[in-house]
């Protein structure tokens, strides 16, 4: 197995010094940064465009986190209906496809999106999503000893 979207890179067997950020990584941080200062639409058209350009992806993982953005918004402009059916979307596509290769806490974006489903369900507008995507590829790139840039 390998890291995300064909990093060759075997995952559990310490990456070398010299690991560089794959081809899709800025794009991805630019869309966590977007998405981090509640700017959805704007790391929904980062996502959207590494997954337009690299079709070799997972690509429906990023399909998850285009979905999910797209959510978040559509709750940020009052469209429930609309965000409802993106928060069951996103996370199937987060979770199958190779959940534990990406530099994102799979399993807390699920649980989000799935909380923000249920307030949705009651006719409430969630709260916006506080998931620190950046500080999740910080983390994910100090494990493979490569700089965030």
């Amino acid at each position: 197995m390998s890291d995300a979207a064909g990093d060759d890179q075997p995952l559990g067997q310490g990456a070398p010094a010299a690991w560089q950020p794959p081809a899709w990584w800025q794009g991805l941080l630019d869309g966590a940064q977007c998405f981090d200062q509640g700017r959805y639409w704007d790391a929904h058209e980062h996502w959207e465009r590494e997954w337009k350009a690299h079709p070799a992806l997972h690509r429906h993982y990023v399909k998850g986190l285009i979905q999910f953005a797209a959510a978040c918004h559509h709750l940020s402009r009052g469209k429930l209906s609309a965000a409802r059916r993106l928060l069951d979307l996103g996370p199937i596509h987060l979770l199958a496809n190779r959940p534990l290769s990406w530099p994102f806490d799979t399993g807390h974006l699920v649980a989000v999106a799935s909380a923000m489903a249920r307030t949705v369900d009651v006719g409430r507008r969630p709260a916006a999503p506080r998931v620190q995507l950046v500080r999740m590829m910080e983390a994910w790139a100090a494990e493979r000893r490569a700089p965030l840039r």
